[in-house]
């Protein structure tokens, strides 16, 4: 796939996010929790482009990334002597006995502790597909009802921010071809904390359910998405340097007018069925 996610989705989540910061810069009673956020954020993302650089701005840090996504290849909940000990968003997450977590992603989606003892929840959502290419039960569940009392128990404070995945085959008839769609639902989105480091994870599982689908299935590459439906996506106190540096390295200096006829002359047909109304507005911009 040739398209970048900062290209698509981040100008409206940045800009808000900016925004809030400041909106505090002028009144401290903004903040939420310590956080500016954004609620019900919708992100279409590559499901081949696992980090976001933005130059001087910010880059993901591969380093903790790479790290962390071993920490899940071991599925062992304990953070206590992990590669992940004190660092990024764990310098921040409270264990309980003997360092244990909830949000060890691998556990999660990898572990037949959290499955059925035998097979694990990747194995339950890519059989669900591989028996039946329309089936809607190809679910990863992250959290669950006991999570209200599993996020604090023996001293923890770990409340696992993503709910589920959700795995889909869509289809492009007159090529005959699949395309594999990952919606991920999340509660809750520290932008940098989360986010930047929670996506690389999510890009590793549909890589592999991509592989495992193409054993029987004509999968492309091609038009396959992760969907990111975040409850709140927010940025803490600390971050807000790091936000606004992000936000000005966008090109915001476009006029609307360029960027619908930017729009238009990349996909024609967008307006192939406009109303009257729809082409005198762009007209009159």
């Amino acid at each position: 796939m040739s398209w970048r996610n900062e290209d698509h989705v981040w100008y409206n989540a940045i800009q808000s996010l900016a925004n809030g910061v400041r909106s505090y810069e002028r009144d401290e009673r903004r903040l939420v929790g310590g956080t500016v956020d954004k609620l019900c954020v919708r992100l279409e993302l590559n499901p081949w482009q696992p980090y976001f650089d933005y130059g001087d701005a910010f880059k993901t840090d591969r380093d903790f990334s790479f790290r962390q996504l071993r920490w899940y290849e071991l599925k062992n909940r304990s953070v206590f002597g992990s590669p992940v000990e004190g660092r990024g968003q764990w310098a921040h997450v409270k264990p309980g006995k003997d360092g244990l977590t909830n949000s060890n992603y691998g556990w999660c989606v990898y572990s037949p502790e959290n499955g059925d003892g035998v097979k694990s929840q990747f194995d339950f959502a890519t059989d669900s597909l591989l028996e039946n290419g329309d089936s809607r039960q190809a679910m990863i569940f992250y959290s669950g009802p006991r999570m209200y009392v599993d996020w604090k128990a023996d001293g923890m404070r770990d409340f696992t921010c993503t709910a589920y995945t959700h795995l889909f085959l869509r289809w492009d008839y007159p090529k005959d071809e699949a395309y594999l769609v990952y919606l991920v639902r999340q509660r809750s989105c520290d932008l940098f904390g989360g986010f930047f480091y929670d996506f690389p994870h999510h890009c590793e599982v549909y890589r592999r359910a991509f592989s495992r689908l193409a054993e029987k299935y004509p999968v492309k590459e091609t038009y396959g998405k992760i969907v990111y439906d975040v409850d709140t996506l927010h940025v803490y106190e600390r971050d807000f340097e790091k936000l606004l540096k992000i936000h000005d390295s966008f090109e915001f200096t476009d006029t609307k007018r360029e960027r619908l006829e930017k729009s238009i002359k990349e996909n024609p047909s967008s307006t192939k069925y406009a109303s009257p109304r729809r082409k005198l507005k762009l007209d009159k911009v």
